[in-house]
């Protein structure tokens, strides 16, 4: 009797192990690294490195980075998967723009420049498009070692880095 009780115990401790390292929650530890900028480590701990370029030096201008996971499929008997998300990248410079020209928009609204103000509202509006990168992407994991791992190719760390 002790015996099953101790199978049920070990059976009911190891699920909640096993389903904590999906290919979503090593995606979701991945990104947490790469945002909070530790992209080699990121890539050490989470990643198989297949990019052509494996410099870390030409990083862009820090930005912010927000990513949202739609869907995760899980193939090939267990050992592949792939994680639909959308990576947004807002480069710092863009938000700093984007900060002045509001003050100016401000301004001339404040001194009566209507028109000036609704053509500043304008410029805006375009600023905050092009400083934002976003891609839909399908990220490909594989299982190596009973651990699941982010593929990162080019495509991905550019995404990553706003380039």
């Amino acid at each position: 009797m002790k015996s099953i009780i101790t199978i049920v115990a070990l059976i009911l401790i190891s699920v909640p192990v096993g389903a904590s390292d999906s290919p979503e929650s090593v995606f979701t530890r991945f990104m947490e690294e790469v945002i909070a900028g530790h992209h080699k480590r990121a890539i050490g701990d989470y990643g198989i490195d297949k990019r052509k370029d494996k410099s870390f030096l030409n990083l862009k201008v820090p930005g912010d980075l927000t990513y949202q996971i739609k869907d995760v499929s899980v193939k090939n008997n267990g050992k592949d998967a792939t994680v639909k998300t959308n990576i947004e990248y807002t480069s710092v410079t863009e938000k700093a723009g984007d900060t002045v020209g509001k003050a100016k928009t401000v301004g001339k609204a404040a001194t009566g420049n209507v028109a000036g103000a609704a053509a500043n509202m304008g410029k805006n509006k375009a600023g905050d498009i092009g400083g934002k990168y976003t891609a839909r992407e399908n990220v490909k994991m594989r299982k190596v070692d009973g651990e699941w791992k982010v593929v990162v190719t080019d495509k991905l760390y550019d995404q990553l880095t706003g380039k």
